[in-house]
């Protein structure tokens, strides 16, 4: 049976948890958007992250850490986890529209 390796993170700020691509350098959590970033990048890189983040428009004065975890899943159980996280940002997008009296959030950090 052929195998994925798979890699979620979970953001510090509000424990949402989602896929992540290890080539990126960081992700904005679709939950709390806030700039998540590896907890184990050094100082050099957290200054490259911070300018690519300027660089994609993203503005936030603080970052969400998160450690990773990696497991080797098949390609059935891939697209459960992929249906689950859909729903997850759904209720997510939900839920902030309604803290926002109706209106959709802005995308500005804080």
């Amino acid at each position: 049976m052929e195998t994925i390796k798979a890699t979620i993170i979970t953001c510090s700020n509000c424990g949402f948890d989602q896929f992540f691509d290890l080539s990126k350098k960081f992700k904005v959590c679709p939950s709390c958007s806030h700039a998540i970033v590896m907890r184990t990048a050094s100082g050099s890189e957290l200054k490259d992250i911070k300018d690519n983040m300027k660089l994609d428009g993203v503005v936030t004065k603080e970052l969400a850490y998160s450690d990773y975890r990696t497991y080797s899943l098949t390609v059935e159980e891939i697209r459960e986890l992929k249906k689950l996280a859909r729903e997850k940002k759904k209720a997510a997008a939900s839920k902030a529209y309604k803290l926002h009296g109706g209106k959709k959030p802005m995308r500005l950090l804080s």
